[in-house]
C-alpha cells in the first residue's frame, strides 16, 4: 500500500445461504513501520465489492464490535 502497510488476503468462502453476500475473506494488516497489526473480515456482493468489513484483532488483541454497516441483527430487526 502507498503508506507501507502490507495486507494479506485469506481465500474467500462462499456464503452458506443464498442472498446478498457471495463469500468472505479474512485479511491480515501488517504496519512495518510500528509492528502493529489489524485484522478483519471482509464480505464480498455478488459483482465481488465489498459491502461489509467485520474488525476482529487489534495487535491480536481480539475485539468484539458490530460490522460495518450493521446486519440486521445487530440493528434489532
Amino acid at each position: 500500500m502507498s503508506d507501507g502497510k502490507i495486507r494479506y488476503y485469506g481465500p474467500e468462502i462462499k456464503a452458506a445461504m443464498p442472498g446478498p453476500t457471495r463469500g468472505r475473506s479474512y485479511v491480515l494488516e501488517y504496519n512495518p513501520t510500528d509492528c502493529n497489526t489489524r485484522a478483519w473480515v471482509v464480505c464480498y456482493d455478488l459483482c465481488g465489492k465489498v459491502n461489509r468489513v467485520h474488525p476482529k484483532q487489534i495487535n491480536g488483541q481480539e475485539i468484539r464490535c458490530n460490522h460495518y454497516p450493521l446486519t440486521a441483527r445487530e440493528q434489532g430487526l
